[in-house]
């Protein structure tokens, strides 16, 4: 120490106060907490040129440019010791116990960090095949999602992108994606209500939703958790930590999708066994469907094929064939107009069609027989020459009916078939017996309900099988 000067001018560094030691390390009073934003604002473009340079330095390798590659190094290091600097001056406490707010815009911004070369390429582990996925990338910041974008394109996949989460629930509408990487914080609306919009949605709540979000925000993944957000990325990200989350999620999905593929197919195989009202009552009430026995208004249609026993003997084998490929035909008139098939036998088909409108469930059920009747003479057409041709006859019917499941139970096991029950059914199938080949007959019932909506003609009474009255028959001749 000079003459004149005071321990008071320069005090001992030994003597000072801890705190005051460390003050000159700590960042200045107007960079404090408050100015998160600043930080934020000012560290941003200095993420870039790591991201672009990272993004650069693969290229310069792939093509040979070694003198490139030598420079682009350079940048890139002095962009992160940059960085490093910059975190230290404005919170060097925070870095040092880990809570510094050093989030990036986007993952491929950060240093590839834990790899042998910033510019190696990250290597699948996957063993399903992912890189062909379609990722929707969302960041208010455009240099953000380009290079995102690059790094993901690099890897193969298929990238598109959205500048805030009402664009990308639009996005997610008109081309669903396989994975959505959201940033929390945009205008219009931020990447938490975006991913809660989404999973409300029944059509885009399995696409699996990885949120980014800044160092410490703990709030942030509370939050993403309740909206239902399926992985979550740290800013600053590791781009190698970025690409195995994706890959992760995207083998999760697949098995997903594998799994509800096979469920959906087993139930399409399963529903051609199922009365679709049944699917029906399955569909609006799945916890609690209905499936009990229950008195409803019906029209029951009997379709049997004229003179089938001469046809079987004559034509042994092929007759069933042929029986097979009609019935096909017939099943697609039958369930466009609400017909249910509840039985079956070598020849004829019975159906019935519930509703609670009388008049229209029984004009679906005459409207059904008479494009039975087209569908077999078309394929009658068809098969000139290759098969005689053949005839059926149809029964109508309307009324109450017993409409349910019914429970056969054996030591075997248990069985379920789905049927009508009651006089008005019966009657339909005696009604079927009355008519000929090419015709449909109807009660007096049915022929009330469908006046002036089809043209009938009256057959005249007849005595039916155990019915105790004489029945008045009536033929449909067309609408």
């Amino acid at each position: 120490m000079s003459k004149g000067e005071s321990e008071h001018d320069h005090p001992d560094a030994s003597s000072q106060p801890s705190g005051e030691r460390n003050q000159s390390s700590r960042a200045p009073a107007y960079l404090s907490g408050a100015d998160a934003n600043l930080r934020h604002t000012l560290r941003t473009p200095l993420n870039h040129i790591i991201g672009y340079s990272e993004l650069l330095l693969e290229e310069a390798k792939e093509r040979g440019l070694e003198d490139m590659v030598v420079d682009l190094q350079n940048i890139h290091t002095a962009g992160k010791e940059l960085l490093a600097l910059f975190n230290e001056l404005f919170n060097p406490a925070a870095v040092d116990t880990g809570t510094a707010d050093t989030a990036l815009e986007t993952p491929a911004e950060s240093p590839t960090k834990d790899l042998p070369d910033d510019a190696q390429r990250t290597e699948h582990t996957s063993g399903a095949d992912t890189s062909s996925a379609h990722l929707l990338v969302v960041d208010d910041n455009e240099n953000n999602r380009d290079i995102v974008s690059r790094l993901l394109q690099r890897e193969g996949y298929e990238v598109s992108t959205a500048e805030n989460g009402a664009q990308a629930l639009e996005r997610i509408k008109t081309q669903p994606p396989d994975l959505v990487l959201l940033d929390v914080m945009m205008p219009v609306m931020d990447g938490i209500e975006a991913c809660k919009r989404m999973k409300d949605d029944p059509d885009s709540r399995l696409i699996p939703v990885v949120i980014m979000t800044a160092l410490g925000q703990v709030d942030d993944r509370v939050r993403g958790i309740q909206a239902g957000a399926d992985d979550f990325l740290t800013k600053p990200v590791n781009r190698g930590e970025l690409l195995a989350r994706i890959q992760t999620s995207l083998r999760l999905k697949q098995t997903v999708d594998t799994k509800l593929d096979r469920l959906k197919g087993a139930q399409e195989y399963l529903a051609r066994f199922v009365p679709q009202s049944v699917i029906r009552q399955l569909e609006e009430n799945p916890d609690a469907p209905v499936l009990e026995k229950t008195d409803q208004d019906m029209s029951a249609m009997f379709v049997d094929v004229s003179g089938y026993t001469k046809l079987s003997e004559s034509m042994r084998q092929t007759a069933d064939f042929m029986v097979e490929k009609y019935f096909s035909r017939y099943l697609d008139a039958i369930h466009t107009h609400g017909g249910d098939v509840t039985e079956t036998s070598g020849d004829g088909l019975m159906v019935v069609f519930p509703g609670d409108d009388p008049r229209e469930h029984a004009a679906k059920a005459v409207t059904a027989a008479l494009d039975v009747l087209t569908m077999t003479d078309e394929l009658n057409a068809q098969l000139k020459g290759i098969f005689d041709p053949i005839s059926v006859h149809i029964g109508v019917n309307s009324g109450i009916a017993l409409i349910g499941p019914t429970k056969y139970e054996g030591a075997s096991g248990v069985r379920w078939t789905y049927t009508a029950l009651g006089p008005a059914v019966n009657l339909a199938s005696r009604i079927a017996g009355v008519a000929e080949g090419g015709m449909i007959c109807i009660g007096p019932e049915t022929a009330r309900r469908i006046e002036g909506q089809f043209a009938t003609k009256e057959i005249g009474k007849k005595q039916l099988k155990n019915v105790k009255d004489e029945v008045m028959i009536y033929q449909v001749t067309g609408k």
